[in-house]
């Protein structure tokens, strides 16, 4: 009985030793990621204060989505696009015809993006070239320079068309 009870001390001393030690593991770990977490939104803001997407970014990227929605024939995203006053008259109906050669255009890229000299622009002037397949030599992409012109009206860049 003595051994026993000498031996029960020393097992629980080990698994007290034990559970500490996991406890230990446990805090540690869980320090590190409030650490990680507690730091994500410096990281987070830091990346996205830095590059700072300009105006001439968000309108060549708008472009750019403009005619990636055509060349996937998306002609109700693609007339989004399209100024409201535009999108609620009649020439709106006849989009889909307007840009029927679409169903030519292979890619699309950006080219230039002007938007003046202004801190505040509300117009810019946007070039794209777009990778078309002409008939007849369907067998090779040819690039064309779009222009367009892109306004701003409250607070949202559209694509204008007389």
């Amino acid at each position: 009985m003595i051994a026993v009870s000498k031996l029960v001390p020393t097992e629980t001393q080990g698994f007290s030793m034990g559970l500490w030690r996991g406890l230990e593991a446990l805090l540690l770990k869980l320090l590190k990621r409030l650490m990680v977490i507690g730091g994500l939104p410096a990281v987070f803001s830091a990346c996205t204060m830095a590059p700072d997407q300009n105006t001439e970014d968000l309108v060549g990227q708008r472009a750019i989505s403009w005619a990636e929605a055509l060349i996937e024939l998306d002609y109700d995203g693609a007339l989004t696009y399209m100024t409201p006053s535009y999108q609620a008259s009649p020439r709106a109906d006849r989009y889909r015809g307007d840009f029927s050669g679409a169903g030519f255009w292979r890619s699309v890229t950006g080219h230039s993006v002007d938007c003046g000299e202004s801190q505040a622009p509300s117009r810019c002037d946007v070039t794209i070239i777009i990778h078309m397949l002409v008939p007849p030599e369907v067998a090779r992409e040819t690039p064309i320079s779009y222009d367009m012109t892109w306004v701003l009206l409250d607070g949202q860049w559209y694509l204008y068309r007389k």
